[in-house]
């Protein structure tokens, strides 16, 4: 009879045991960084806008066929959405819900 006397199975794939843990140095959960400072939200902020730019610019533009539409909508749409945008981030620096 096959297995009898045998003892349990090794597991295949798995060098460790269950119960290991990493002998790292590093802290699982290092300590969060200083909450960013507001050039650092505003680069980011213009970095994200002309991306969408492009996106919006490209689209409007498949569907309409004229640039110039697509061109006024990306301009105005952008503006009012770059200063939502930095406000926004600013919010949620001074949030600390979720932080750790």
């Amino acid at each position: 009879m096959a297995g009898i006397g045998r003892g349990p199975r090794p597991r295949r794939g798995r060098s460790l045991p269950l119960n290991h843990r990493s002998k790292s140095r590093t802290p699982r959960n290092p300590p969060n960084p200083a909450p960013e400072k507001w050039k650092r939200s505003l680069v980011k902020s213009i970095s994200y806008r002309l991306v969408i730019m492009v996106l919006d610019f490209t689209a409007i533009r498949l569907f309409t066929g004229r640039s110039d539409v697509a061109f006024g909508f990306v301009i105005v749409s952008n503006v009012y959405t770059t200063v939502a945008y930095f406000l926004h981030e600013r919010m949620w620096n001074r949030i600390k819900w979720g932080l750790g």
